[in-house]
């Protein structure tokens, strides 16, 4: 990949770079005798790009794989004052025969990349790309949203988890907007989905589970002062604003020898 030298269509100019892949070195690598031989020309991009279109059978080319080698022209007066998108675009710019000249495209893309506080005259052309197209989807989710139902514009699915401050949760449209508790105890899940009525834990939700099981019973033995605990049955639903939550029975049984307490957690 480079870009296409103007004398020939075949070879990448050296003055922007190359650049060559794994598999294309590797061939280059197999044919070095025959790419030594054959170096008769007084230019060193057709000597190299002779080697590479012999050895691999690969012209040059500028765009590959949806990846594009853009290679930005230097002036004579160096940079230049302001970032032109060619710029912002470029893999490579040439020539740079001054320090000067590199210490200037250094300090123009550093600020294309990081600083916010820019002169009109040297907008960051990346940052105005971003906004330009935060612009763009602003425009397309409000004339989206004009095409909601009346009365149904900011509604959420499922209806019965939108809850607004200080105001209950509305209940559910109907019963398929209710989400499902799966109960399970210590070794099963039961009615798991619609063509079960048992089903063993898998290894990741029984380690879930004991995670779960882990918090609610040190939570159980620092407030009730519980000596064990053990899980009675409990329920998981998985919540889309909230993720995973469950519903713990837990019996724990006092320091002191009497009968066990059970005691719901959540």
């Amino acid at each position: 990949m480079g870009t296409v030298a103007d004398d020939d269509t075949q070879y990448c100019s050296l003055e922007s770079g190359i650049l060559l892949s794994n598999s294309v070195l590797r061939a280059v690598h197999g044919a070095l005798d025959w790419c030594v031989r054959n170096s008769y020309s007084p230019h060193h991009h057709e000597n190299i790009g002779r080697c590479v279109l012999h050895a691999a059978h690969t012209v040059c080319t500028s765009a590959l794989q949806g990846e594009s080698y853009v290679s930005w022209r230097v002036g004579e007066a160096g940079a230049g004052g302001e970032l032109a998108p060619a710029l912002a675009d470029a893999v490579t710019a040439h020539p740079v025969h001054d320090p000067h000249h590199m210490y200037q495209l250094h300090a123009y893309v550093s600020r294309a990349s990081t600083n916010s506080l820019i002169p009109t005259k040297c907008k960051r052309v990346l940052l105005q790309r971003a906004q330009a197209q935060v612009a763009r989807l602003r425009v397309q989710a409000a004339a989206s949203a004009r095409r909601h139902p009346r009365g149904f514009r900011n509604a959420t699915w499922p209806p019965g988890l939108r809850n607004s401050p200080g105001l209950a949760s509305p209940p559910p449209n109907n019963r398929f907007d209710h989400l499902r508790w799966t109960t399970f105890n210590t070794t099963h899940a039961l009615m798991p989905d619609d063509h079960r009525t048992a089903a063993p834990l898998s290894t990741a939700t029984r380690r879930a589970i004991d995670l779960a099981l882990a918090e609610a019973g040190a939570w159980a033995r620092r407030r009730w002062a519980a000596g064990s605990v053990r899980l009675l049955e409990g329920a998981w639903c998985w919540e889309p604003p909230h993720a995973l939550r469950y519903r713990l029975l837990l019996a724990l049984r006092p320091l002191s020898p009497d009968l066990p307490q059970v005691h719901r957690a959540r």
